[in-house]
């Protein structure tokens, strides 16, 4: 099964069909909702997880299936993450710093295993089966690790310049930032947190996660190349003679 998980094929499958399904299932159910639910659901004035409520959406039981399947086919992508990163640096001694990727590496993978983890929780435990408070964790462990996911992984982007836009890390890493330190300030004043904040910051880190995914996974020439990591992250004496390769099968 772990073979599985480092195999991009497989990877790529699992990860687009839990992209696909939570999409499609999460339109549906919202438009359900508006127009057919017993209760007034308007967008960014529920919370998202008044979608799993029969009151607001006659069809509770899609959107609890989706959160599962979302939860349980995302697992592949998080152990995929790790194998690439950690076999690159494993494989090349000469760059510096392993030591601190491995450290943002395991981050983003322990991370990504909550959010999901989460996700099934939320699906298994929504607001009408909500014993003990387990759905109302489920749901900040999604928000936290997906968070925590975009830290690290923005971190990592900007810090070692993987071939992934420079751009895309800062944004991931600066709004993360903004989002828990907003999220902080209203905790210990008090303030209740508007649902539609409860939106932005979900669909911001999800978005961002799902975007890395398909850099991650697409065929394009930096796969080809093996240069996950890149020379900048190697010392000058060897940049012009090394010809380091990463190989991500």
């Amino acid at each position: 099964m772990i073979d599985k998980f480092h195999n991009s094929e497989f990877v790529e499958k699992t990860a687009k069909f839990a992209i696909l399904v939570y999409t499609f299932t999460f339109l549906i159910c919202n438009l359900i909702a508006m127009n057919f639910g017993n209760n007034n659901y308007i967008p960014f004035l529920n919370v998202i997880s008044d979608l799993g409520l029969d009151e607001y959406n006659p069809i509770t039981i899609f959107f609890d299936l989706a959160c599962v399947t979302t939860g349980l086919s995302l697992m592949p992508f998080s152990f995929y993450l790790l194998h690439i990163i950690k076999k690159g640096t494993e494989d090349n001694r000469i760059i510096r710093n392993i030591r601190s990727i491995r450290i943002c590496t395991h981050i983003a993978f322990l991370s990504s295993i909550a959010a999901n983890i989460g996700f099934i929780g939320v699906g298994i435990f929504s607001l009408e089966r909500n014993f003990l408070g387990i759905h109302d964790y489920s749901a900040a462990i999604i928000l936290l690790g997906f968070s925590f996911l975009t830290f690290s992984m923005g971190l990592l982007i900007i810090r070692y310049r993987v071939k992934i836009p420079s751009l895309f890390g800062i944004c991931g890493f600066l709004v993360t930032f903004i989002l828990l330190f907003v999220y902080i300030i209203f905790r210990f004043t008090n303030f209740t947190i508007a649902p539609i904040y409860e939106w932005i910051w979900l669909f911001f880190v999800i978005v961002w996660t799902w975007i890395l995914i398909f850099y991650v996974l697409n065929k394009s020439e930096f796969f080809k190349n093996n240069n996950f990591i890149h020379t900048y992250i190697i010392p000058r004496k060897f940049r012009k003679k090394s010809k380091v390769k990463f190989n991500f099968s």
